[in-house]
């Protein structure tokens, strides 16, 4: 607060030309910074006359803060990652309160290996700002994160769509899909193309496709490719499940080229889908997905131009114990004097090899990071019943959920379809999303069960005779779920029980069900005929009243004239089904062709009555496929969709 200035405050008065001034006083409007303070004057002549004026003072405060930086921080890579996070402060001191600092990067973020200049800005309420600067030094321990080499990873836990790293662990619920990405983690080096060779086990995960990773959208890549089963030179300690991915930067087909060969961390060359086995003795197991080489050309990079092959340098394995599940603590495995196949790195007798003077050797400069899918165990997700996920177990709404998913399929599941999954095994027979765990779930709603006793395979068989348009059963039931191929039309001929007819992706979905009202075994399913239809079948499930899957087997009748159908599913990827019928024992072939006439695939044989092909597209690319019939003068074709 300034003194007083009278020597600011003249006064003049008839009454006397020298009046007395006086400061008054000054009146603070209690603000910090910047201060406003009201001051006060008065003058008083000799004849008693009072007369006041007031003077606005701002005080502001041209001070910046006093800011302390730590000093530099030197850390160690986080276990298998090249990275680490970091975690620090910065103080400040100022003569004006209200002092707000912020650090670019932040605390408690990844940094990653190497060095990274990291600047704290102190800003006061009066505007004055200062800041000071230090460095955060990731160093690689395990050498896997060199600049100058390359390094590959397989990851796939805390991964969000487009493969960026998420915080926290995941486990994989059985009978869901997972997603394993091939990650470029570290190196500058210009990448023109790559081939790898992934191993799986192939009894608990079925590899069920591949797609683009993001350097494809965002640098425009342009070949990508995969195939199952990859060939090679695999005599003995051959994986079970083999997976080759391939991809090229510039196909030098024309004037446009990639924006870039040079991936930054975190860049994805392709995401693998794999199928986790519903087998319950797999559960909370951890599945390893590697890298392994039958040959020198698997696991490869190749530079820019074509001239330079880059083969494998060390090979990471996950030890199972990270609380980053396959993401970290990973250990060194490579042995370079190894024989094929191996999953320890490209040996040296074989692949290091030179072209002869003046031309360019193999280099060794990609690290490889093998991972993996953490199996949950079946009790640890979500209560067995919880379907909606909202806490609470076995209640009408699950209900209503389960039907829905039975006629609308997975996409009834919108909260956490790998929860909502687990969920589903109310019966705890190790099956989710069967019409048994419905009946178990209605039986616990209406109080005539207790929630989650295990139960074992029932091994009863329970005939569907189809006689006339109308399907009986042999054998009393708690639900069954027919499916027919196209939109059928069906009446039920039980009345204790309910209809729920759903259509989806060319298939009639009829549940036959208790209704939620029914509290005795008299309102299930009963033996005698149940709906009446002359769809065409394509399969039935069915559980018994204790909420046990039961063996189903149906007897029909031979169809009246030849039929070719839709294919299953349509569009597909890459395997679908063309299923016909045939009235009498004929010889048959199926033929498939491109748009350009040319067959790509053939199926002949024998048969009478209802018949279903497979055909696996892997090794074709996507587009439209005419598929024709001949069995005896009969003919028919059809189109079909394959997308990758």
């Amino acid at each position: 607060v300034p003194a007083p200035d009278t020597s600011l405050v003249i006064a003049t008065d008839s009454c006397d030309s020298n009046p007395i001034k006086a400061f008054v006083s000054d009146v603070s409007d209690g603000q910090a910074c910047p201060e406003t303070i009201t001051r006060t004057y008065s003058a008083t002549d000799s004849c008693g006359n009072v007369g006041f004026c007031t003077q606005i003072i701002t005080v502001n405060d041209t001070i910046p803060p006093v800011i302390t930086c730590p000093a530099n921080i030197t850390v160690s890579n986080d276990p298998g990652l090249c990275s680490a996070v970091v975690t620090f402060s910065a103080s400040a001191t100022d003569n004006c309160p209200g002092v707000t600092i912020i650090c670019d990067p932040p605390s408690d973020t990844v940094f990653p290996v190497g060095t990274t200049l990291v600047t704290c800005t102190a800003t006061d309420a009066c505007g004055n700002v200062a800041s000071c600067t230090f460095n955060v030094t990731v160093i690689d321990t395990d050498g896997s994160c060199d600049p100058v080499k390359t390094c590959i990873a397989l990851t796939q836990t805390n991964r969000a769509d487009d493969g960026s790293l998420l915080p926290g662990d995941q486990h994989t619920p059985q009978g869901a899909h997972e997603r394993v990405y091939i990650v470029h983690e570290a190196g500058s080096s210009q990448i023109g193309g790559f081939d790898f060779l992934i191993a799986y086990d192939a009894s608990a995960l079925a590899f069920t496709g591949a797609s683009e990773g993001n350097v494809y959208s965002d640098y425009e890549w342009e070949f990508f490719t995969f195939r199952f089963g990859s060939s090679g030179n695999c005599s003995g300690g051959c994986p079970s499940g083999k997976l080759r991915v391939l991809g090229i930067a510039n196909q030098s087909d024309g004037g446009h080229v990639p924006l870039t060969y040079t991936l930054q961390a975190g860049d994805t060359l392709a995401c693998l889908d794999f199928l986790v086995s519903n087998d319950r003795t797999l559960e909370c197991q951890f599945i390893p997905i590697r890298f392994c080489w039958l040959d020198c050309g698997d696991n490869v990079l190749s530079d820019k131009t074509g001239d330079t092959l880059s083969i494998s340098c060390d090979v990471f394995d996950y030890q199972g114990t990270g609380s980053l599940g396959p993401e970290g603590n990973r250990a060194d495995i490579t042995d370079l004097n190894a024989v094929f196949p191996t999953f320890f790195g490209a040996p040296s007798a074989d692949c290091e090899v030179s072209g002869g003077p003046g031309k360019p050797s193999t280099e060794r400069k990609v690290n490889y990071k093998n991972g993996g899918i953490k199996i949950a165990c079946a009790d640890s997700i979500d209560a067995r019943g919880d379907l909606n996920l909202n806490g609470l177990s076995n209640e009408i709404a699950d209900a209503v959920l389960y039907t829905k998913y039975f006629i609308n399929g997975i996409s009834a599941f919108t909260i956490a379809p790998q929860g909502q999954i687990a969920a589903s095994d109310v019966n705890a027979d190790g099956l989710p999303l069967t019409v048994a765990d419905l009946v178990y779930l209605i039986r616990v709603i209406v109080g005539d069960a207790l929630p989650v006793p295990k139960l074992a395979h029932n091994s009863l068989s329970v005939e569907f005779d189809y006689a006339g348009g109308v399907f009986s059963t042999s054998h009393a039931l708690g639900a069954a779920l027919f499916v027919f191929d196209g939109q059928a039309e069906i009446d039920l001929l039980q009345s204790q029980v309910e209809l729920t007819i759903g259509y989806r992706e060319g298939r009639t979905y009829a549940l036959i069900a208790p209704s939620m009202e029914s509290r005795s075994i008299g309102e299930y399913i009963q033996v005698g005929e149940l709906i009446a239809t002359d769809a065409p079948l394509l399969s039935i499930e069915a559980s018994d009243y204790d909420g046990a899957m039961v063996e189903t087997l149906s007897r029909v009748v031979m169809p009246g004239e030849f039929k070719l159908h839709q294919n299953y599913p349509n569009p597909f990827n890459p395997s679908t089904k063309f299923s016909f019928e045939l009235p009498v024992q004929t010889a048959y072939t199926l033929s498939v062709f491109n748009v350009s006439g040319q067959l790509v695939a053939k199926f002949s044989g024998v048969g009478v009555g209802p018949v279903e092909v497979e055909w696996n597209a892997a090794s074709v690319a996507s587009g439209i496929y005419f598929y024709k019939l001949s069995a005896g003068k009969f003919t028919s074709t059809r189109k079909a969709l394959l997308l990758k």
